[in-house]
C-alpha cells in the first residue's frame, strides 16, 4: 500500500498534531561546533512542524504532494514503492527516532489504515462550506482542529 503510506506521511507532515517532538533532557552540558551550547538539565526538542514546512528540507512544503514519498522501481512493471508511514528518518521524526521511537506505531498505523479503508469505502465526505478560516489552531505545542469547521458524512448507496 505505498500510495496510502505516502498520503498518510504527507498528511502527518502537513498537519502534525504536535509542533515539537523528541523532547530530551540534557544529562550533561554540551557545546556544538558552531558554539551553541546546552546546559545540564535543559530540555531540547525537535521542531517537527517547522521541519515539515521548511523549504530547505521539503520542496514546495505548502503543497500537499504525497508523490514526494514515492518512487517507481526499475523493474519492467515499474512497481510503485515508497517510504512506509511508520519509517523514521532525521527529516521525519513523526514517531520519534532511533531506539526511542514509538513501539506501537506499527499497530496504530494498521488501525488507521483499516478505519480509513472502511470509512472511504462506506461513506462520502465533504466540508459543510468553503470557509477561508484555518482548519486548525495551535495551543502551546498542540495543533487542534477548529470548532468552526464541519465535515458532513453520508453513508454511500452501495
Amino acid at each position: 500500500m505505498p500510495l496510502l503510506d505516502a498520503v498518510l506521511r504527507e498528511s502527518a507532515r502537513m498537519n502534525a498534531s504536535e509542533t515539537i517532538s523528541l523532547r530530551c533532557k540534557a544529562l550533561q552540558g554540551y557545546t556544538f561546533a558552531d558554539g551553541f551550547s546546552v546546559r545540564k538539565g535543559d530540555i531540547v526538542c525537535t521542531p517537527l512542524r517547522a521541519m515539515g514546512h521548511d523549504a530547505s528540507v521539503v520542496d514546495q512544503p505548502h503543497l500537499f504532494r504525497p508523490e514526494r514519498h514515492l518512487t517507481l522501481d526499475s523493474s519492467p512493471s515499474h512497481r510503485m514503492t515508497g517510504t512506509e508511514y511508520t519509517a523514521n528518518t532525521p527529516h521525519y521524526p513523526f514517531w520519534g527516532l532511533g531506539k526511542e521511537a514509538c513501539p506501537g506505531r506499527f499497530y496504530i498505523a494498521l488501525v488507521i489504515k483499516s478505519v480509513l479503508a472502511h470509512m472511504l469505502h462506506n461513506y462520502e465526505f465533504r466540508l459543510a462550506d468553503d470557509k477561508t478560516e484555518p482548519m486548525a489552531f495551535t495551543w502551546r505545542t498542540t495543533r487542534i482542529p477548529s470548532r468552526r469547521n464541519f465535515l458532513l458524512v453520508r453513508k454511500r448507496e452501495i
